[in-house]
């Protein structure tokens, strides 16, 4: 019997597709803002995830995506495609 996954605790990303050379999986970005500590200005943080995407030939360079975590797939891969934005 396969477990639940508790929808609530698991996060959901919005993001720029930059890599399309994986058969199964994409490279997205994920930008979002920090505060600095001390000087108080928000800087913008990179984050690039390794989404599985059965789909990918669907997808084109640039198109945001939203995903989410899953169970780990395989080594780097942690993150599953929902839809298109």
């Amino acid at each position: 019997m396969k477990k639940q996954e508790n929808k609530s605790k698991l996060r959901k990303f919005i993001g720029k597709i930059v890599s399309l050379n994986l058969e199964k999986c994409v490279k997205v970005e994920v930008v979002s803002y920090k505060k600095h500590p001390k000087y108080k200005k928000f800087m913008r943080q990179k984050t690039n995830f390794l989404v599985r995407c059965d789909n990918s030939k669907d997808l084109v360079l640039g198109d945001k995506v939203s995903f989410r975590e899953s169970r780990p797939l395989s080594r780097k891969i942690r993150y599953i495609f929902i839809d298109k934005v």
